[in-house]
């Protein structure tokens, strides 16, 4: 199914060129961890319902759930006006570590070209998503920063520099090898200039904003591979990537606060 999928060893459920679900639909990826049996959930359709489960069984579960929740947070959050069923549109197991949230699967929307329409409603997701998470954390006393929800866990702070750190990651991703081997990773990242985990989270995505406005014929085609595991990267995986961690992280601290 393209380059980069070497160490895909499964694809139960494919859907083909006749029954591909109409936009009303949305398709739903799981990548399983060969090691543990966990499943990352996916959905190029909505991308911020992505979430992890102990197993398949048990994500397809909590599947509708989790896909009527980020519906009506996205249409509160006028990402728009977005409904319909899910549906499994395809199934890998890849040898990553799922239990820790690790991801490295490539689905076959990834690899289509990125188009006006989906950029578009991407920016408005990551729009959207990056507000929830500032007002969330704007909401709460700058000492919660060094707050932790149990030992072994990211203080608040730590989860904010985790999604910027990500951010950096995954915008270099959206470069051809040239541009990607002169270091750009720190400069997206901000972390040497000094600045607050909510400063940083700001700076970080201005820069991801200015460079996906700037996106080239070519950067929206582009299908590169990239270390530390030769996974296949392209500006839909990028955009997907970028909305499914931000989401995942903000639920998880609305979770440590409903717990604390």
């Amino acid at each position: 199914m393209g380059i980069g999928l070497r160490r895909q060893t499964r694809e139960v459920t494919r859907l083909n060129a006749e029954s591909r679900p109409s936009p009303a639909v949305h398709r739903l990826y799981l990548e399983i961890g060969a090691a543990d049996g966990w499943c990352l959930v996916h959905s190029p359709d909505l991308p911020g319902v992505g979430f992890k489960a102990v197993s398949r069984e048990v994500a397809l579960a909590l599947a509708p759930g989790a896909l009527l929740a980020e519906l009506d947070w996205a249409r509160r959050a006028g990402v728009g006006e977005l409904s319909g069923p899910a549906v499994v549109a395809g199934e890998v197991t890849l040898d990553v570590p799922a239990a820790a949230g690790d991801t490295e699967a490539t689905f076959e929307p990834d690899l289509e070209p990125l188009d006006d329409p989906y950029l578009g409603f991407a920016l408005r997701y990551l729009d959207a998503s990056r507000a929830a998470l500032l007002e969330l954390i704007g909401r709460l006393p700058s000492r919660y920063l060094d707050w932790r929800a149990a030992e072994g866990k990211r203080t608040l702070g730590e989860v904010l520099g985790h999604i910027s750190d990500a951010d950096a990651f995954y915008l270099v991703r959206l470069e051809d090898q040239a541009e990607a081997g002169r270091d750009l990773w720190p400069r997206y990242a901000g972390r040497d200039l000094g600045l607050g985990p909510v400063e940083r989270a700001c700076r970080t995505r201005v820069l991801a904003l200015e460079r996906l406005g700037r996106l080239t014929p070519a950067d929206r085609r582009r299908i590169v591979e990239r270390d530390p595991h030769a996974e296949t990267w392209t500006a839909r995986k990028v955009l997907r990537r970028l909305v499914w961690h931000e989401r995942y992280h903000t639920r998880q601290i609305e979770d440590y606060l409903a717990g604390s």
